[in-house]
């Protein structure tokens, strides 16, 4: 897809896949025909139970920069996507809580799927 900055294959060059767990997120899914998940899936289940948070709090920061920043403008207010706005969290969570959370914040859109992929590439390789 040509709205992702860099395949995310090179996910790998990154971490080093050791699973902690095997739990897939299914909140991604709905791009399974357009992505290859396998490296996100592999990067989720490599990453610590405690720093799960880090990841749910990273995609909340830059949803809400984006919202503050084009909350000015008449086009972004009338877009369905002005209503959203999320909260960081205080606690750990696991695997599964953390997909819960993205498909709430996914909630079957497509944009917002990739707009959380393009986040956790960015989490990796900022820039």
């Amino acid at each position: 897809m040509e709205h992702i900055s860099f395949p995310t294959e090179k996910l790998y060059l990154r971490f080093q896949k050791n699973l902690v767990t095997e739990y897939k997120l299914t909140s991604i899914e709905l791009l399974k025909n357009n992505l290859n998940l396998r490296p996100i899936h592999d990067f989720i289940g490599s990453t610590p139970t405690i720093q799960l948070q880090n990841l749910w709090n990273w995609v909340v920061k830059h949803w809400n920069r984006i919202h503050d920043t084009l909350s000015h403008t008449q086009k972004f207010r009338k877009s369905p996507y002005y209503k959203y706005k999320y909260n960081y969290l205080h606690r750990e969570i696991d695997h599964l809580q953390l997909d819960e959370l993205f498909q709430i914040f996914i909630d079957k859109d497509k944009m917002k799927a990739l707009f959380v992929i393009q986040c956790l590439l960015k989490y990796v390789f900022p820039t």
